[in-house]
């Protein structure tokens, strides 16, 4: 199964069709990640064009095995300490929450899915553990514990896991002639390390290169001796 992240795109055509063709499952979210969005009116008005555009699109496919609503918003609402009652079942009342995007995810796309694909799968958001987002018996889970969060070794990953674990990974490096490109031929090779400022600006994540260091020297022993080079 391959996951298409809510933080992307909606897939061209021609990656379902493969996905068809090969056997491979697609987890779909929709395009929402890592926020709380509005809900106003106009706002829920273009979302369920878009929502439509693309179920459409794409309810031929059999690749498409189940839908998601967002990326990580009910994890953003759970470390925010926003307001989540699971017993409040009225979709007016969410509008006047703190967490007013669960109309969206708990009412609008649901809705779109079950008149126009009722047959696959639709899931709210991932992770989704119900009255606690990351619930590792309920729903699924993104596991984070390597690389970020506690930034457990990644030997231990046979120790991680939850009922259905749809993210988790660690930080790598494309292959070497990529990263050659990012530097140009005027950056000596002695200069080539993971905390260039090329390398800096390249990547986007906080903390990134202090953390490359520490899985490197914890897994790699020469490291400890020679310069971190490519």
């Amino acid at each position: 199964m391959l996951r298409v992240w809510g933080g992307g795109i909606y897939e061209p055509d021609i990656f379902y069709d493969i996905c068809d063709e090969l056997g491979v499952l697609v987890w779909q979210d929709f395009m929402f990640a890592c926020g709380n969005y509005p809900a106003y009116p106009e706002m829920l008005r273009s979302i369920e064009i878009e929502a439509r555009q693309n179920v459409q699109r794409l309810r031929h496919h059999p690749s498409v095995a189940i839908w998601a609503g967002s990326n990580e918003d009910y994890l953003y609402q759970a470390l925010a300490g926003l307001e989540y009652d699971i017993d409040d079942k009225d979709p007016q009342s969410w509008l006047k929450s703190d967490i007013p995007v669960r109309y969206i995810y708990e009412h609008l796309l649901p809705n779109i899915c079950e008149e126009l694909m009722p047959e696959t799968p639709y899931h709210p958001g991932s992770p989704f553990g119900g009255a606690i987002a990351p619930n590792p018996k309920i729903g699924d889970i993104d596991q984070w514990s390597v690389w970020h969060m506690g930034q457990q070794p990644y030997q231990e990953y046979d120790q991680l896991g939850g009922r259905f674990v749809s993210e988790f990974g660690m930080q790598g490096f494309p292959v070497r002639r990529t990263v050659e490109d990012y530097f140009g031929k005027e950056v000596q090779d002695a200069e080539k390390t993971t905390d260039h400022e090329v390398i800096e600006w390249h990547n986007k994540a906080t903390g990134a290169s202090g953390t490359l260091k520490k899985y490197d020297v914890s897994s790699f022993r020469l490291l400890n001796v020679f310069s971190f080079n490519f």
